[in-house]
């Protein structure tokens, strides 16, 4: 794919105290065993505590005594009996994250599952890669991760009327419509982070359907519709109104049944967008990609409400966002798209005056007044997804933002989620 941007030192934002909530996509009653280097663990432990995830991850630390030996892949069937013989309960899954000098080390992966699966019959391992070295891939260590994590369903002959939500890294919002519209007709929506027990994620593999939510998502959702028969559609979450009719009209034919009208729920969000182009009154709007993972869609969109959109932080073009990125410089060229990566990017002066920044990073980068930190810990699927956005952008533009209290919240490890 082309490259959008030039290849520079990148830059990462201080911005801890935006620490989000733990967004992993977990299998319930799993552990984690890390193995790597001490330093390496650092930064995972700290965010363990910091997560309350202490008592679901087991750091396995190797030495340069193991590496040089050749017994890193020796010593790990061991430390996973020590670790059984730790834990109170017994998990169903284990995780195995290596990272990046295991691609140096040339483990033999499946012959360690092999062998874990023999000598612990019991229990499912999978191996993730926590590997920033091959972030250039177009196979990217979250997409192999998350369809890792889903590989241990198995597969059913059975079909029940439900349908996958694949990809959010949050709960569906209770206040969705997607639900409501969903259960109105019968069918049930699932989700991994809503499983409490193994058993009840694993019905997921009898589900007639995958709706893929996030581009990271899709190479997940290929695989399990290969090894578990499940069919998928790319339903991309949008904030673009005739996107979001578009995906509920790929569902409702995938799954053969009639869709219940959706005009109420279009003409309540259009209201609320014309309400709040009106308040905002022309402020400058800055969208980064650490607020939304799609935000080059995003500033199509909220241009094509009649929002100023001015510049989109975002270094990393993925995929589905090229038809939008192409558009925008072809249609809107005075909306400028910036590498915020680039280490250069703190040398940028605010020229937009007071502005509205979809974000903390592009915030605290033009020294913003106004920021959408970050869009609220739960998935927001469909209309009212738009809604909410509107409702935050209307919130941020009420208040100024206290960059003092942010730093308390960071340095006391204190966050409270938007519900």
């Amino acid at each position: 794919m082309e490259k959008y941007f030039e290849e520079s030192l990148q830059y990462y934002n201080p911005k801890a105290s935006m620490r989000e909530e733990n967004a992993k996509t977990l299998i319930p009653e799993s552990h984690e065993l890390h193995v790597g280097p001490s330093a390496c663990a650092r930064r995972l432990s700290i965010g363990a505590y910091q997560h309350h995830d202490e008592d679901r991850i087991t750091n396995l630390y190797i030495t340069e005594d193991d590496i040089v030996s050749g017994s890193y892949e020796d010593i790990i069937p061991d430390a996973v009996e020590e670790l059984l013989e730790l834990l109170e309960k017994k998990p169903r899954v284990i995780i195995i994250f290596v990272t990046c000098i295991d691609d140096l080390l040339g483990t033999d992966h499946e012959a360690l599952l092999i062998l874990l699966k023999q000598r612990f019959s019991e229990i499912r391992f999978i191996t993730c890669h926590i590997d920033p070295l091959v972030m250039d891939r177009s196979i990217k260590p979250g997409m192999k991760m998350l369809q890792q994590l889903y590989s241990v369903l198995d597969k059913s002959e059975l079909r029940e009327k439900c349908i996958n939500l694949i990809g959010n890294k949050f709960l569906l919002s209770n206040k969705s419509e997607f639900r409501n519209i969903m259960n109105s007709v019968g069918w049930e929506l699932k989700e991994m982070n809503a499983c409490k027990t193994f058993d009840e994620f694993n019905e997921m593999g009898k589900s007639s359907l995958n709706v893929v939510v996030d581009p990271v998502a899709k190479y997940a959702a290929e695989q399990m519709e290969r090894a578990l028969n499940i069919p998928l559609r790319l339903t991309y979450n949008s904030y673009d109104l005739d996107i979001i009719e578009e995906n509920y009209k790929k569902i409702f034919k995938a799954i053969a049944e009639k869709m219940p009208k959706l005009s109420d729920y279009r003409k309540s969000t259009v209201k609320k967008i014309s309400e709040t182009v009106g308040y905002l009154k022309n402020i400058p709007i800055v969208i980064d990609n650490g607020a939304v993972s799609r935000s080059i869609p995003l500033a199509r969109a909220l241009d094509k409400y009649g929002f100023n959109v001015k510049l989109v932080f975002d270094g990393t073009i993925i995929f589905s966002d090229v038809e939008d990125l192409e558009w925008l410089k072809e249609n809107r060229p005075d909306i400028k798209i910036a590498d915020g990566r680039n280490f250069n990017i703190m040398n940028m002066k605010n020229n937009l005056g007071d502005c509205l920044c979809i974000g903390f990073s592009c915030g605290y980068t033009l020294g913003a007044k106004h920021i959408v930190e970050r869009l609220p810990s739960c998935f927001a699927f469909g209309y009212y997804g738009v809604e909410l956005l509107m409702e935050l952008m209307i919130h941020a533009y009420n208040m100024v933002v206290d960059y003092e209290k942010i730093r308390e919240r960071s340095e006391a490890w204190k966050y409270e989620p938007i519900k």
